[in-house]
């Protein structure tokens, strides 16, 4: 008897080993705080209001930084999202010290039920992978293509001229400053079939240059409009 317990309690000690193993500790804060993006908190707010505006959601502006009434109601344009049921409402914020401040409300980030469900079905659906946009504030006037590739585990814009030449100087517009970007119709810009009928083509052929950079998993076509002088 006394022999197993020995070897039950040396048993436990190892699984205590290997749970503890590579276990937090103060001097990591920094490498991880690192890893969240600064602009992790806007990038959230325009992702989710958006998708909410596709949707067809009910999105009321509150008092509050960020602060927001949202809700899926009977007029929304989808008929589920994971993890979340239909006639769902929230009041909450985007501001992560305006969470803190407001314990009454929720704090919409990762993990609450609406962000978490509106990343799901923004990932196993089709929804978002192509769009078009208008960047304002930028240091040029200029045109191209911008696709997001699969890097590790993040998403990595990469830029195109319209002719399909590497853009690295432009990609700084699309990795950080999302408010500046503002969707845009096609009509406005013309493409239509009768103006352009050979769109989807060059499209086509400006991405296949670029196979070899990783999964593309979406991608757009752009206008940089700078600031009015």
């Amino acid at each position: 008897i006394e022999e197993t317990r020995e070897a039950r309690a040396l048993m436990g000690a190892g699984i205590l080993h290997h749970l503890h193993q590579n276990r937090y500790q103060p001097e990591l804060k920094a490498g991880i705080l690192e890893r969240i993006p600064k602009n992790l908190e806007p990038m959230n707010h325009t992702v989710v209001l958006e998708a909410c505006r596709q949707f067809g959601f009910e999105t009321v502006e509150k008092s509050g930084e960020a602060t927001w009434y949202i809700e899926f109601g009977n007029k929304a344009l989808i008929d589920s999202l994971p993890g979340v049921l239909g006639g769902s409402r929230w009041m909450g914020t985007f501001d992560r010290e305006e969470g803190v401040r407001r314990e009454n409300i929720d704090f919409f980030a990762a993990g609450h039920p609406l962000v978490e469900g509106i990343l799901m079905e923004l990932e196993d659906t089709h929804r978002g992978e192509v769009a078009l946009l208008e960047v304002h504030q930028a240091p040029e006037e200029a045109a191209g293509f911008v696709g997001w590739y699969k890097v590790g585990a993040f998403l990595k814009p990469r830029c195109f001229d319209l002719e399909g030449k590497a853009r690295p100087d432009w990609e700084i517009l699309f990795d950080c400053d999302a408010p500046r970007w503002k969707p845009a119709r096609a009509k406005d810009w013309g493409l239509v079939p009768e103006a352009m009928p050979h769109w989807d083509q060059l499209v086509r052929n400006v991405f296949e240059k670029h196979v070899d950079l990783g999964p593309l998993i979406a991608a757009g076509a752009f206008r940089l409009i700078p600031m009015p002088r």
